[in-house]
């Protein structure tokens, strides 16, 4: 009796011996493996397996980790579901459109429409005082720079040098200080526009940083050269040859807050196109600020008002939740189009060699990290005229870092709530509540891994679903209760 385990080629053999000229060739002999490999590819040939036991083929062979656990040595790639998470946020954006046009139409209309000529005439007032300031700087340090020289060529210690030393500091200190509070004053009781408002209070600011940034910096610089001190070697200008209207104009423009009397420049000439390129990014981004802003935004924000009037909580918390999708957008392209459009198109036309304007912050796995990352020129103002100071004067770390947040918490309550008439100090709340989130969220970007990512998610949540929606609503709606339009139908 045949065995049942005989190759089936042997059987046919034995079926067709009396017929030579039937002979069946026997199935080239295969590996198993390629059996295996043929499943589901339609070009590779189909061939019998060499047993008839089929069902016997060793599938299980191999210890094994599922690919999506850490224990995996296999490398994995997510790319298909952030396509899916890019579809569904598409999908989702699309739905709102049209959900919108549905029910408002197109709502853009002439942004001018509703300036006063009363605040275009104060705001170019502003912008016409501003370089006496600086003017006035540059005077007060070129008499100062003239008493230093002398008290070098006498090589004698000047007994009220110390003295004036607090005049020269109180006279900066009145300068910076009367442009920002007679600018705050223009901006909170004569322009009614929030955006004229606010592109005077963000000028008047900056000016006046570095207005005490370049006295700050020529005060150490004037010790070192009446003592013969040591200097940092990367200023090709040296004190009091910086003592120039030229230099100081320079300052002005360039895209940074720390005064140093020399900064590096491009390497490579003025490039015509890429200067073109960060114009057209600039206006590109306006439009989708206006657009957003008009078509998206304004909608939930009119719509959210007599919740907040009837202090309706589900619904408020509703309107948060949906104003926090505009909100990112809006977010992301005003700082696309600030730190990379235009201060990029700045030092390109000044030819201003570091443009380390922001680093990675969105991969933040801490609100201190972020801090560190996505303002560069306020953080290093803060980390060289404020924070460093302190430091040297025996406060602590933690001490240190928290008058850096009150200061930053008072001039984000400048930014906010001057343009818009309101003071609620919503903004001053804002920016102190993060330091227990940086006290809360550093232990875990320590842990890496999970912590980081821990870390990063209470940053997002932080700043785009419950800050900066939350503020928003809370001064818009601030905004109408003040011009008595809360409760009004819409």
């Amino acid at each position: 009796m045949m065995s049942t385990a005989q190759p089936l080629s042997s059987i046919r053999l034995m079926m067709t011996s009396d017929d030579a000229s039937s002979e069946v060739p026997s199935p080239p002999q295969r590996e198993e493996s390629s059996v295996v490999e043929s499943i589901g590819d339609s070009e590779s040939p189909q061939s019998p397996p060499e047993s008839t036991f089929t069902h016997t083929l060793p599938i299980h062979t191999h210890v094994t980790s599922s690919i999506l656990t850490k224990e995996t040595n296999e490398p994995v790639s997510l790319g298909g579901l952030k396509n899916l998470g890019m579809l569904v946020l598409l999908a989702n954006n699309l739905r709102l459109i049209l959900e919108n046009h549905t029910k408002y139409g197109f709502l853009l209309g002439n942004p001018f429409a509703t300036v006063p000529i009363g605040d275009v005439k104060n705001t170019v007032l502003v912008w016409c005082l501003i370089p006496l300031h600086i003017l006035f700087a540059v005077t007060i340090e070129k008499y100062i720079a003239k008493k230093a020289i002398g008290t070098k060529k006498k090589h004698v210690d000047n007994p009220t040098a110390h003295f004036r030393d607090h005049l020269y500091c109180l006279a900066h200190v009145i300068n910076a200080g009367w442009l920002l509070a007679y600018v705050t004053y223009l901006v909170y009781f004569h322009i009614y526009h929030p955006l004229l408002g606010s592109a005077c209070e963000v000028h008047a600011l900056i000016v006046s940083m570095k207005l005490m940034s370049y006295y700050f910096t020529n005060r150490d610089l004037r010790k070192a050269f009446v003592k013969d001190d040591p200097v940092p070697k990367d200023y090709v200008l040296q004190y009091p040859q910086n003592i120039s209207v030229r230099n100081i104009m320079y300052f002005w423009w360039a895209p940074t807050l720390v005064y140093q009397p020399s900064y590096p420049r491009s390497n490579v000439p003025f490039r015509k196109l890429f200067f073109l390129k960060r114009c057209g990014e600039i206006s590109a981004l306006f439009f989708a600020l206006w657009f957003v802003s008009a078509q998206y935004a304004n909608p939930i924000l009119i719509n959210s008002l007599s919740a907040m009037h009837d202090l309706r909580v589900s619904v408020i918390v509703e309107r948060i939740l949906k104003l926090s999708t505009v909100s990112i957008v809006i977010w992301l392209a005003a700082f696309f189009c600030i730190f990379q459009s235009i201060l990029n198109a700045l030092a390109e036309v000044i030819g201003f060699g570091d443009r380390s304007f922001y680093m990675d912050w969105w991969n933040a796995g801490s609100l201190g990290t972020y801090w560190r990352l996505w303002n560069r020129p306020v953080y290093n103002y803060m980390k060289r005229h404020v924070y460093l100071p302190l430091r040297t004067r025996g406060f602590s770390a933690t001490q240190a870092s928290t008058i850096v947040f009150l200061i930053s918490a008072f001039l984000h309550e400048l930014l906010v709530g001057i343009p818009t008439h309101n003071l609620s100090f919503i903004a001053f709340s804002g920016m102190m509540f993060q330091v227990p989130l940086i006290m809360l969220t550093a232990p875990l970007e320590k842990m890496r891994g999970p912590g980081t990512v821990i870390g990063n998610c209470i940053f997002w949540v932080s700043f785009v679903i419950v800050g900066q929606p939350t503020a928003v609503l809370w001064y818009y709606y601030r905004w109408h209760a003040m011009h008595g339009t809360v409760g009004q139908s819409h």
